[in-house]
Formats: C-alpha cells, sequence, structure tokens
C-alpha cells in the first residue's frame, strides 16, 4: 500500500500495483479513471429526490385526470347525463359553477366542519334533486378521506381503508356493508381505481439501474422530460406510466421538483410537433450506444393497453429508416401493447385473492424467477 500520508503525491496512480482499493475491485467491475462530480451527492439537498408522497400531488392529479375533463362538457340543467368534476383544485370550480345541483352539494359542506376543501379532488352528484328542500345526493373523494351523502340528509365520511370500490357502488367495513348501491359512470370508476392506486403505492429504491444512469445530470433530465412528453403532453397520462416515470426519475437522480416541471409543461402542450425530431436526433448524438433503449421507452410511454397511442407523430418519426425503422417499431409496438394487457390481467387475478398480503413475497419471487428466465431465453434466442 502506498502511504499517501507521508509522501508528497500530487496524483493518484491509479495502475500502482501496491495501491489498495477498498472495497476490492470485483471482477464484473473496473476502475474509473475520472469521478464526475455528479456521481456522489455534493449537499443533503442532493440526497433527498423524492418525498413519499410526491404521486398525490396537484400537478400529478390534474395530469392524470385531464384526460376524462379535456373531452368532457358539463351538462346543462335539462341533460340527463353524468355531472362530476375531478382534478386538483376542484373545489373553486364547484363554487364557479352556474349548475343548481353543484350549489345545492356547496351549500350542504359548509355545515361539515370536517370538509377540507382544497383537498377535494373528485365530486360526483349521485340521484339529481330538482326540488324545493336540499336532498341532493353526493360522492367526493378528498387526500385524507372520502364524503358519501345518499339516502338521507346526513354526510357520512369513510377512511379508504374502511371501503372496497365496485363498478355498481360501494361498501364498508369488515362485513362489507353497502353504503352506495348505485352504477358509477365509467370515467368516474376509473379515475378512483388510479387515485387508490396512486394512494397506496409506496414506490422503493431497486437494485438494478436504468441503462441511462451513466449519463451525465443534463443528459438524463432531458431523456426524462422526452418520456414525460411522450406520456403526457396530449392528455393520456395514466396512474401506472405516472408511477413509471416517477420510478424512473429516482432512479435517474431526479429531483421530485423537475419532474413536476416537466409534467407542468405537458399540461400545457409540451414540446411542439414540429421540435419533436430534433429534440429526439440531439439526444440520440449524445447517447448512441443506448439509442435502442430511447426507441423501446419512448414506445413504452406511447401505448396503452388499448392500443392507443399518446405522441404519435414521434412514433411515426421512430419510424423512419435514420432512427429504429418502421419494422423495428411495428413489433416493438405490438409487445409494449401486449405487455401491458399482461400486467393487466394479472393485477386482475391477484385482486381475486382473499389474503394477497400472506402469498405476495412468493408470487413476486416467482415472477423474478420467470422474467429472468425469460430474458435468458431471449437472449439465447
Amino acid at each position: 500500500m502506498v502511504c499517501l500520508a507521508y509522501e508528497k503525491i500530487a496524483v493518484i496512480d491509479r495502475k500502482e500495483p501496491r495501491l489498495l482499493l477498498y472495497p476490492a475491485v470485483e471482477e464484473t467491475e473496473e476502475r474509473m479513471q475520472l469521478v464526475r462530480s455528479d456521481i456522489l451527492p455534493r449537499t443533503v439537498k442532493d440526497i433527498l429526490y423524492f418525498p413519499l408522497d410526491f404521486h398525490l400531488r396537484s400537478i400529478v392529479l390534474e395530469s392524470i385526470a385531464r384526460k376524462y375533463m379535456d373531452n368532457y362538457d358539463y351538462p346543462s340543467e335539462e341533460e340527463d347525463a353524468p355531472r362530476y368534476l375531478m382534478g386538483a383544485h376542484i373545489f373553486s370550480r364547484m363554487k364557479e359553477s352556474s349548475c343548481p345541483f353543484m350549489k345545492k352539494v356547496i351549500s350542504v359542506l359548509k355545515s361539515d366542519e370536517n370538509f377540507h376543501p382544497e383537498e377535494a379532488i373528485l365530486v360526483y352528484l349521485l340521484d339529481i334533486d330538482d326540488g324545493e328542500e336540499n336532498h341532493q345526493d353526493f360522492l367526493i373523494l378528498a387526500l385524507r378521506d372520502v364524503l358519501l351523502r345518499f339516502g338521507n340528509t346526513q354526510i357520512r365520511h369513510f377512511s379508504y381503508e374502511d371501503l372496497h370500490w365496485c363498478a355498481d357502488g360501494m361498501e364498508a367495513g369488515a362485513y362489507k356493508d353497502r353504503v352506495l348501491d348505485e352504477e358509477l359512470p365509467e370515467e368516474v370508476f376509473s379515475f378512483i381505481k388510479e387515485f387508490l392506486l396512486l394512494r397506496q403505492v409506496k414506490l422503493r429504491t431497486l437494485t438494478e439501474q436504468h441503462p441511462f444512469s451513466v449519463y451525465p445530470p443534463e443528459v438524463k433530465q432531458s431523456y426524462l422530460k422526452l418520456l414525460t412528453d411522450t406520456a403526457a403532453a396530449e392528455g393520456k397520462l395514466t396512474a401506472e406510466k405516472l408511477l413509471w416515470l416517477e420510478q424512473l426519475a429516482r432512479t435517474l437522480r431526479i429531483s421530485a421538483d423537475t419532474f413536476g416541471i416537466m409534467l407542468e409543461e405537458s399540461l400545457h402542450g409540451g414540446i411542439p410537433k414540429i421540435k419533436l425530431q430534433k429534440t429526439l436526433r440531439e439526444l440520440i448524438e449524445k447517447t448512441a450506444d443506448h439509442c435502442y433503449v430511447l426507441y423501446e421507452d419512448v414506445i413504452t410511454a406511447a401505448m396503452n393497453e388499448k392500443g392507443e397511442c399518446s405522441r404519435e407523430k414521434l412514433i411515426e418519426i421512430l419510424a423512419k429508416k435514420q432512427f429504429a425503422g418502421a419494422e423495428y417499431v411495428q413489433y416493438y409496438r405490438s409487445s409494449a401493447i401486449l405487455q401491458q394487457k399482461a400486467d393487466a390481467a394479472f393485477q386482475c387475478a391477484f385482486e381475486t385473492l382473499e389474503f394477497p398480503e400472506n402469498h405476495g413475497a412468493m408470487i413476486q419471487e416467482r415472477r423474478i424467477y420467470q422474467n429472468a428466465l425469460r430474458l435468458y431465453f431471449l437472449t439465447w434466442g
């Protein structure tokens, strides 16, 4: 070992055979000749990347709700159609509404001391009440609890842990008492399921690294920004895609605030279509060795299990010969759709288990093995 404390050495010679490195270099590792400043955190602020409740922030909820609200026209007083509002800050929209039924809801909420207006993310009007007395029923989802007025004048508060949801109503408690017996509109029920997913999931640090982890911070940010734009700019972001992007941001050491800005930009249109090809080309020039990682992630961000595509223009650009090519894009597009269908089907199967907490660990262990085996066969083939 070279005694660095006593010898005046201006530069450490990493090829010095007597130099002791700790921990020892493994066979699958190699010594780094240059240590960049972005590899190690320099301040406490650099270490704290994400709060646990990031996916309950207003920008996240607004981005998720956008796909339901963009093409929804709130019905007039005479129309017989579902009436709902969803997203962040909906109470201000409720107060601005000219709907007489919504005004009845606001009137009832004024007397509820446990209601926090700033936390409301969904209001759905149940049976429409056009009488003189206020018997308007409603369902409200808030960040911390659920409010229900159904069949009487009382507003009932439920914790999410006590509720069981289904398309035709809601059950509460260990004995699953029926507290709401009314079919929910598809859009309302879908948003509820997405919010429950965001509320329940606690992301953790993965041992596996994304291939783009090796790049400088500015390249990693450009990469995540393109994927976020692909998934969210046209108003088709799902809870699953949001969690995927958030996990990627954590893996790439990109802060929650930076990711939030990317979502904000996407919410307002994102990258102009005429700049998509230039943006893609500039990123590929910096990451040529990982271009197919980029292609696969972009296609994954764009497609959903129904075969619908966000940022179709970007996928058309990928299909050009100078990028991935039409045949590759066609096959991987099908692969991305089928993978999401498989994940959704597995989730449905898992939800049928009576005691999932007793079997989850073993099922996960089997899936990790199966995924490793599948990748091995693909590589071998």
